[in-house]
């Protein structure tokens, strides 16, 4: 059906991150409301091999105007986690020369970052009696069996449960919220199908529909709450039928059964999906002595999912903002449908863009507070652009974002980012800009 193509190579990859602090704030001479993590001086490196082939199978059979294999794998010697693969296999099938099938399934990998590793804020939080006791220890362990079985599952020996040797000193305990260096990839796995549609007998037109579906195992992140709740939780859940809660993982222990510390921090916790819909229509035409391209890019989302390993904590984001879990993959909206509609005009040296940008309504996912502003409504938004080239290597290029000044919905306590998402919504209103360049 054609030559086989073939790609193959090697690669070293390094990192490195120096993170300093300025020393007029570690001096105080400067008033910084927050805190700093300690300073980061870190290299990372790894070497890649990877494989790729593209088989064309079968042509110019009946139902078969085409059909084509592609393969790929890539093996990583991480420098801290060892050895990872990802893999990708896809098939492409043409039955008629302007339709084809697509379908795909991969493996992705993602180590763990210097961040993720190694960021350290020091001792946030003091764990320390009469706010804070070990429940395994003293007067605080009231006698039941399942906490006695909880206790020693994490660490505590049997004849330790209900001491005074293990208790909490009057100095406390650490409460640690930074990087962990034991944790593991993430683990994504994706699958695709779709068609496409590009019909000889329109000309222009052409049209494509794929579905998703993406889950991420081992996601790394924090649990939710902080040490103290982590700790209630572990010990004292909400399903008591839970034999052993994701929470216990924060409680580290000494060979006594004396609790050292509690690790709040990143750990792989969670499973991560997401399914949906992507579609795209595009058509260019000719129109007043130009061409006018007409396109249409959707992304819907059927399901945002987040659930927390070893325990009863899960969550649907989709469609929501300010979910509790997730951290900034379910905080920040999640909307059903975004789509982005563009009809651009070009003749000669003149061309011009109209570009219309939609985001779906999101409702407040934090079930348990009751918000001043609890639903964000769908959100547009209107650019213009126009472009000037002088065949000189001089172009000429103006525009106005925002069109129609659309403001963003103001939040308060459900928000932490200027009392609106930035990262989606304009917070600068109707902006005029007026660019000029020249290429030598």
């Amino acid at each position: 059906a054609g030559p086989v193509g073939v790609a193959l190579g090697i690669e070293y990859l390094e990192r490195s991150q120096d993170w300093s602090i300025d020393e007029r704030v570690e001096n105080n001479e400067l008033l910084y409301v927050g805190f700093f993590p300690t300073a980061i001086d870190r290299e990372l490196s790894r070497k890649s091999g990877f494989l790729e082939l593209v088989v064309p199978l079968l042509q110019d059979l009946p139902f078969v105007s085409f059909m084509e294999l592609e393969l790929a794998a890539r093996y990583t010697d991480h420098e801290t986690i060892g050895g990872t693969t990802s893999w990708k296999a896809a098939l492409s099938w043409y039955p008629l020369e302007d339709l084809q099938f697509r379908t795909s399934l991969n493996q992705a990998v993602r180590a763990p970052s210097i961040n993720d590793l190694y960021l350290n804020f020091g001792n946030q939080d003091v764990l320390a009696p009469p706010s804070f006791f070990d429940p395994c220890a003293g007067v605080i362990f009231d006698g039941s069996a399942a906490l006695e079985a909880r206790c020693i599952a994490t660490g505590v020996p049997a004849e330790a449960v209900g001491s005074q040797e293990i208790r909490v000193s009057p100095q406390g305990i650490v409460g640690y919220y930074g990087g962990n260096a034991d944790i593991r990839e993430e683990t994504g796995n994706t699958l695709s199908v779709g068609l496409v549609w590009t019909p000889y007998s329109i000309e222009g037109l052409s049209a494509s529909i794929d579905y998703f579906s993406i889950e991420i195992e081992d996601y790394i992140g924090r649990l939710p709450g902080n040490a103290r709740e982590q700790v209630q939780e572990c010990y004292f859940p909400n399903d008591p039928a839970t034999e052993l809660s994701g929470f216990c993982s924060s409680v580290e222990r000494n060979d006594g059964g004396a609790i050292t510390r509690i690790n709040a921090g990143l750990k792989n916790i969670a499973t991560h999906s997401i399914k949906g819909f992507d579609l795209s229509i595009s058509k260019t035409s000719d129109f007043l002595g130009g061409v006018l391209d007409a396109t249409y890019v959707a992304s819907f989302i059927n399901s945002k999912e987040f659930s927390v390993t070893g325990t009863n904590l899960a969550e649907d984001c989709a469609g929501k903002f300010n979910v509790t879990l997730g951290g900034n993959a379910c905080s920040r909206p999640v909307t059903d449908l975004k789509h982005r509609a563009t009809l651009g005009w070009a003749r000669s040296q003149y061309s011009m863009q109209l570009t219309w940008t939609h985001l779906s309504s999101v409702d407040d996912g934090d079930e348990e507070q009751l918000y001043f502003v609890e639903h964000i409504p769908a959100y547009d938004s209107v650019d213009l652009a126009m472009a000037y080239d002088f065949y000189s290597g001089f172009k000429l290029v103006g525009g106005i974002r925002n069109l129609f000044d659309t403001a963003p919905t103001i939040l308060g306590d459900n928000s932490f980012e200027a009392n609106t998402y930035p990262n989606l919504y304009d917070v600068f209103g109707r902006t005029f800009y007026l660019r000029a360049s020249h290429q030598f």
